[in-house]
Parts: structure tokens; sequence; C-alpha cells
């Protein structure tokens, strides 16, 4: 598994989180995300094991009642 990924990676190669969900966990998670570049053409990594860690402990979902108010 990469240690740093791009979101495309993150989607494509280690868990297809729902939309949304990467940003949720870069507010709350801000020192397991990298932004190398400009604010229009930064690309964001994401450290692929607190990513996982994250899964696995069920944090950053909405419920659906919270999906619906959006």
């Amino acid at each position: 598994m990469k240690v740093w990924a791009s979101r495309r990676s993150i989607r494509a190669e280690i868990a297809d989180v729902p939309e949304g969900w990467l940003d949720r966990f870069a507010v709350n998670q801000p020192d397991d995300v990298r932004k190398f570049g400009d604010a229009r053409n930064a690309t964001l990594v994401f450290r692929s094991a607190a990513v996982v860690a994250a899964i696995e402990e069920g944090r950053y979902f909405r419920s659906a009642q919270e999906e619906g108010k959006e």
C-alpha cells in the first residue's frame, strides 16, 4: 500500500469512500494530509494508514439522516 496517496488513488486503490468523506477526514486530521501546489492547482495527498484506520473506526461517515439535510 502507498504511504501517501491522492484522492483518486485512495478511491481507486484503497477504499471507495463516499463523496465528501476525504474532505471531512482532511478537516479533522490535518496532520495526515499534505497539500502540494498553489490554491487552484493544488493536490492533496493523504496518509493511507490513517485513512484506513479512520474507516475501520467508523469516523467521518454521516448517517442517512445527516445526508438528507444537505
